[in-house]
């Protein structure tokens, strides 16, 4: 009796082992292999960006797969927003939209704030051409910054100022061709609202280094100043970029001020040249 039950007891063991494996050969023939499946359709949208056109029947042999698992491949695709184009019959071509890549562009912090300061520039400089887009543009680069800094950025355009040409007399004291190896320092400072320690020569080559808050950047083209409060000096003053001879951010932030005093510095400072 007992040898028995061991031999049922064994007998269902195997049954059990032999139920596992046959399920889990039905689930692997029913449940696709969604690893390689998404591998694959990573590989269609590549050969897709490298070729101009193909057909479905070209593509299906070069992944080895059915027409039919190429369709619904690229159904899926579709459904996921790739702009898959297709002619209609037997062996139309296939291809993806040309213009599909331009608005998936990864473009870096620095990058990205450059361009927003390049728009708010050019911006104020009130063309009859070239802004068509130019809010919309500025729109999806402000979505892309989080939350917290959407209202600095919106904030630019109040804070970036535009004048007239520069004069002559400023302009021959201009380096031709003037760019600054400091600006993406500056530029930072500034929108993030921190101080700088910074060594400043004069237009009398005298040296000095100061703790500023960047409030406002001024341009009289092709000469960029920075309109700023002087720790030094507890006041307004107007630095020219092309003086600034190094620069380094600081921990504490500050708050805007009202563009107004900063105006009439930047004035007075005109004056005196």
């Amino acid at each position: 009796m007992t040898i028995a039950v061991i031999f049922v007891f064994i007998g269902l063991i195997y049954l059990t082992i032999e139920f596992d494996q046959v399920k889990n050969q039905v689930e692997n023939k029913v449940q696709p292999n969604t690893t390689n499946r998404m591998s694959r359709l990573d590989e269609v949208i590549g050969i897709l960006r490298e070729c101009e056109e193909t057909t479905v029947k070209q593509l299906a042999g070069e992944l080895n797969v059915s027409v039919r698992t190429l369709m619904r491949d690229l159904k899926l695709l579709r459904d996921k927003g790739y702009p898959i184009e297709s002619d209609a019959g037997r062996g139309g071509g296939i291809r993806l939209n040309a213009h599909y890549g331009i608005g998936r562009l990864m473009l870096s912090y620095e990058e990205v704030l450059d361009l927003l300061l390049a728009i708010n520039v050019i911006e104020q400089l009130d063309s009859p051409i070239l802004l068509t887009h130019l809010k919309s543009l500025q729109n999806k680069l402000t979505s892309s910054f989080p939350q917290s800094y959407r209202k600095k950025i919106r904030g630019l355009r109040k804070r970036i100022l535009v004048g007239a040409v520069a004069s002559n007399t400023v302009s021959l004291t201009y380096p031709k061709g003037f760019k600054s190896k400091l600006s993406e320092t500056i530029q930072k400072g500034f929108f993030d609202q921190k101080l700088i320690e910074l060594k400043y020569a004069d237009n009398k080559g005298k040296n000095t280094i100061r703790i500023v808050e960047i409030q406002y950047l001024y341009v009289n083209w092709p000469v960029w100043y920075l309109l700023v409060w002087d720790h030094l000096r507890d006041d307004v003053r107007c630095l020219r970029l092309d003086r600034v001879q190094t620069v380094k951010i600081l921990n504490d932030t500050f708050k805007l001020k009202k563009a107004d005093p900063f105006l009439k510095g930047f004035e007075q400072f005109c004056q005196a040249i």
